[in-house]
């Protein structure tokens, strides 16, 4: 997979997110400037992706208002803070 980039998700057995977070240990001395990291985002902890340099990250359930219904406010500071991470 050295030319692609590649989606990294926490596995759940039903469908859509549980909001499960793989464990950032595993990530320590790998280059992850070709993967995406998906699961468990959210607003509060994406400061702890920082120094790791995923390409990028997905979210879904870390910006809803409730199952479903996404939050625009939420949308939008977790944009900002995703932009922030070096």
């Amino acid at each position: 997979y050295q030319n692609e980039y590649i989606l990294v998700d926490a596995f759940v057995p039903e469908f859509g997110g549980e909001g499960k977070r793989l464990n950032l240990e595993w990530f320590k001395d790998i280059n992850c400037s070709k993967m995406i990291l998906a699961g468990g985002l959210t607003l509060n902890n994406l400061k702890e992706l920082n120094s790791y340099g995923f390409y990028g990250v997905d979210v879904s359930s870390g910006v809803e208002l409730s199952k479903g219904k996404k939050d625009k406010k939420k949308m939008i500071e977790f944009c900002k803070e995703a932009n922030a991470i070096s």
